[in-house]
């Protein structure tokens, strides 16, 4: 399992407790010193996890995870600043899945009005962009009003 911008180490400490057969789990962030952050939040909980700096608006942040059981981001793809860049990260997380593999993909979408920004995606388009990725049984998990989580599948 790898997370995409783990910062702090919030969601992994979450994932950890709530799911103890994670054995291991890849965070990837391009902050050194939120890995820093991260190890001292996890304290012990930290042994499964490897950390890894690797920025993501990078083709190569990939190169040596795949195949991967499952991929998780949170608030972290609208750092790639607009989200015309945003379909090649979503290719590259399809083909570094093993084929069932499970994308959790969880992010603000663009809402009408004068804050609209080209950060994120209108909330009709969210899902789309994943299955032109490749991705399919694609699914919102959970839609909070300005940010929605998916869940989707690299289909054999």
């Amino acid at each position: 399992m790898a997370e995409l911008g783990s910062g702090p180490g919030h969601l992994v400490l979450a994932l950890l407790q709530g799911c103890p057969h994670i054995t291991h789990y890849c965070a990837l962030d391009f902050s050194a010193a939120m890995h820093d952050l991260a190890r001292a939040h996890l304290g012990l909980h930290a042994a499964p996890v490897t950390f890894l700096q690797r920025d993501f608006s990078d083709a190569a942040w990939a190169q040596g995870l795949a195949p991967l059981d499952a991929v998780v981001t949170l608030q972290a793809a609208h750092e790639l600043r607009h989200r015309s860049r945003l379909p090649a990260l979503l290719r590259e997380i399809h083909t570094t899945l093993a084929p069932g593999g499970m994308l959790l993909y969880g992010d603000h979408y663009e809402e009408p009005g004068p804050k609209a920004n080209g950060l994120y995606w209108p909330r009709e388009q969210q899902a789309a962009q994943l299955v032109e990725a490749g991705f399919g049984r694609v699914s919102v998990l959970l839609d909070l009003g300005g940010m929605a989580l998916y869940r989707a599948e690299r289909t054999p």
